[in-house]
């Protein structure tokens, strides 16, 4: 069951939470709710705080639309908890990484893990994992790689679904480095998390890294499985950044197994998708 949306911390009840619509793939209802508290206050740091939370619903529903909402956060710094502060940066990260600019996004979790250093405090691995994470998928594997694997550390969590994104893009991230034992932990948590509570909006990113797991190690029939899963997730959650990114790594697996056809249509549908030339809601090509 998921989670009752929470309010901010530290805002009363001004800005509710939207843990929960994510957790159960509501993406659009996440983002009346943050319009309409946005419509309801003039306090800057609450609008900060909207403004954030308003980029990761923002970021899951299109690929530009990270790009559009990337949260000032300078805005959200000022007068915030250092726990804001850094899910500003986050939010940030996601959308430059969401957007393929993952310069960005190691830019903006490099700031994160300095603020949380020039504080005194110590970057916890959450922290660490993100920034490896941009690193590795930037390119900047012996930089990033003993940052990443501290992913270790959170799998300790008794609710992994907190992490859950951090989670699946680590994988992902491990999986570009070949390490697939660990990737394999990492998704067997995740994807077993999110199945028992019923979260269908983090379920839909584990599948997608799952099902590349799967091809990479040869298990194919269970691969085209989570592949299509990982889709069907997405499509339903209205998540069309996402969608994009398992429909090209579906088409990836049809490709390998010679389903010229089918992977045609879903390579030109995660085409359209990430660059916007299919308005969100069309009809999408027939899946076999």
């Amino acid at each position: 069951m998921a989670r009752a949306p929470r309010r901010a911390r530290g805002r009363g009840a001004s800005v509710p939470r939207l843990e929960a619509w994510q957790i159960s793939g509501r993406l659009e209802r996440a983002a009346q709710v943050l319009d309409e508290a946005a419509a309801g206050t003039r306090d800057l740091i609450i609008l900060a705080d909207i403004q954030r939370l308003r980029a990761h619903v923002t970021t899951g529903q299109a690929p530009a639309g990270g790009a559009q909402r990337t949260p000032d956060v300078a805005s959200v710094i000022r007068g915030s908890s250092t726990g804001n502060a850094d899910e500003a940066f986050a939010a940030a990260m996601l959308a430059g990484a969401t957007r393929g600019d993952l310069q960005l996004a190691v830019e903006y979790e490099r700031r994160a893990v300095e603020r949380i250093r020039a504080l005194g405090e110590t970057a916890g691995p959450l922290a660490e994992v993100r920034l490896g994470t941009a690193l590795v998928l930037a390119g900047q594997t012996a930089a990033g790689l003993p940052l990443l694997v501290r992913c270790r550390e959170l799998l300790a969590d008794p609710d992994p679904l907190h992490h859950a994104a951090e989670l699946s893009e680590s994988a992902s991230a491990l999986l570009a480095v070949e390490a697939y034992a660990l990737a394999e932990r990492v998704l067997e948590r995740v994807v077993g998390a999110c199945r028992a509570a019923g979260a269908i909006g983090p379920l839909g990113q584990a599948l997608g890294a799952q099902a590349e797991l799967d091809a990479r190690t040869g298990r194919w029939e269970l691969a085209t499985a989570m592949g299509f899963e990982s889709v069907h997730l997405a499509r339903d959650a209205s998540q069309d950044a996402l969608l994009s990114c398992n429909l090209a790594r579906l088409a990836r697996l049809e490709a390998a197994q010679g389903h010229q056809d089918a992977c045609r249509a879903h390579a030109q549908e995660a085409s359209d998708l990430a660059t916007g030339r299919r308005p969100p809601n069309a009809k999408p090509p027939t899946e076999s």
